[in-house]
């Protein structure tokens, strides 16, 4: 079993250029497994699935939200995602975490591919399991 990620087309190249090494979601798999990898799809304007990263379990759960959050203690892991604390305070909203995905080995496919590729029709709102590696 795997995964397909919608994301946005930056920040999907910040992952493929290895300066993205944290992908932020509310939620996270409850089945891991080696070797479990991480498609994504990125959406407007490509509408594509354009590569993968190797999926490691996650690193960190975040409330952002806690009084005693600090930005400072917090920095490594805002810089690994790429997205500043104030714009992950306000992804996590009411939620009461927010969870940090590790990001391995991206690679970027030659050739992108349809969803259809990985027999579905219609893109994850956030991110969805898929059967085969492809």
């Amino acid at each position: 079993m795997n995964i397909l990620l919608s994301i946005k087309p930056k920040w999907a190249r910040l992952i493929y250029e290895g300066k993205k090494t944290i992908e932020w979601r509310k939620s996270t798999p409850n089945a891991y497994r080696p070797g479990m990898r991480v498609y994504l799809y990125e959406s407007a304007p490509v509408q594509k699935v354009t590569g993968y990263f190797d999926y490691q379990a996650f690193y960190a759960h975040l409330n952002c939200n806690r009084p005693e959050v600090n930005l400072k203690e917090i920095d490594d892991l805002v810089k690994q995602g790429c997205v500043p604390f104030e714009n992950l305070k306000a992804y996590q909203g009411n939620s009461d975490r927010i969870v940090g995905w590790i990001v391995k080995n991206p690679t970027k496919l030659d050739i992108p591919m349809d969803l259809e590729d990985f027999g579905i029709n219609q893109p994850p709102q956030s991110w969805c399991y898929i059967k085969e590696k492809i």
